[in-house]
C-alpha cells in the first residue's frame, strides 16, 4: 500500500518548445508526411487519430503501412527537435527543479518516440532522474496515452501496481490513461489548461512536492 511510484508525461509536462508558431510548424510535418504517403487524409483526420477518435492504424485503410506511417512522422518530429535545440529552444519548465527532491521511482512516459523523448530530456539535463524513459511502442501503435497501455508497461517494468502510481501530465490524454490504468490522475496545469476528470489538479510541480508528502 502507498505511493511507490511517479509517472510524468514529457511534452508540456516537463519541458516546452520556446518557439511562437509551433503548431504551424508540427502542421508542416505531419503534412509532408502525409503528402509523402500521397495519402487521401486531411489534417485533421490526423489529429482524429492523436485523440484516438479513430485508431492509429486508420492509414491502413488507404494502403498505407501504419508502422511506416508513424515511424516517419516520429522520424520527421525528431530532427526538428534537433534543430530546435541547437538554437536553444528546449527548455524544461524551471519548477522541474523539484526531481532532485523526490524519492520515489520516476519514469517519463510520452506518446512521441522514445528516441524523442530521451532526447529532449537529456538535452534538458532531465533524463538523470528517470529509471525508464518510454515512448511510443511500435509493436502497438494503440498503445499510446490514453490508452493505459504504457502506464501498465512502466508499472510493470518497476514492479509496481498501477494503483500505487501517480501519472503527472498536462493533457486530458495523460489523466484518460491513468483512470483507465486505476493510477491516480494528477492533472498540472500548463499554460492555465484545464482538463476534466483528474484526481488532483496542482498549478506547478512545486505543489507536487506537498501532494506527495500528503498522500497515505
Amino acid at each position: 500500500m502507498g505511493l511507490k511510484a511517479i509517472f510524468f508525461d514529457v511534452d508540456e509536462t516537463l519541458v516546452y518548445y520556446d518557439i511562437e508558431n509551433l503548431e504551424e510548424k508540427l502542421r508542416e510535418i505531419i503534412q509532408d508526411v502525409i503528402e509523402y504517403f500521397n495519402l487521401k487524409i486531411s489534417f485533421e483526420d490526423f489529429q482524429r487519430m492523436v485523440r484516438f477518435e479513430v485508431p492509429r492504424t486508420y492509414v491502413e485503410n488507404f494502403g498505407v503501412d501504419p508502422l511506416e506511417f508513424w515511424r516517419k512522422i516520429d522520424e520527421n518530429i525528431l530532427s526538428f527537435r534537433k534543430k530546435l535545440a541547437s538554437l536553444g529552444l528546449i527548455k524544461a519548465f524551471p519548477d522541474t527543479e523539484v526531481l532532485r527532491n523526490i524519492k520515489l521511482p520516476m519514469a517519463a512516459i510520452s506518446n512521441a518516440s522514445t528516441e524523442a523523448a530521451e532526447f529532449v530530456l537529456e538535452v534538458t539535463g532531465l533524463k538523470k532522474y528517470f529509471k525508464i524513459v518510454q515512448g511510443k511502442d511500435y509493436r502497438n501503435i494503440n498503445g499510446c496515452k490514453p490508452n493505459p497501455y504504457l502506464i501498465l508497461k512502466v508499472s510493470r517494468a518497476l514492479n509496481v501496481n498501477p494503483k500505487d502510481v501517480m501519472m503527472v501530465g498536462d493533457s486530458e490524454l495523460d489523466v484518460l490513461a491513468a483512470k483507465r490504468a486505476n493510477a491516480i490522475a494528477v492533472h498540472v496545469r500548463r499554460f492555465d489548461k484545464d482538463v476534466n476528470g483528474a484526481d488532483i489538479v496542482i498549478n506547478n510541480l512545486y505543489e507536487l512536492l506537498d501532494v506527495i508528502s500528503c498522500w497515505k
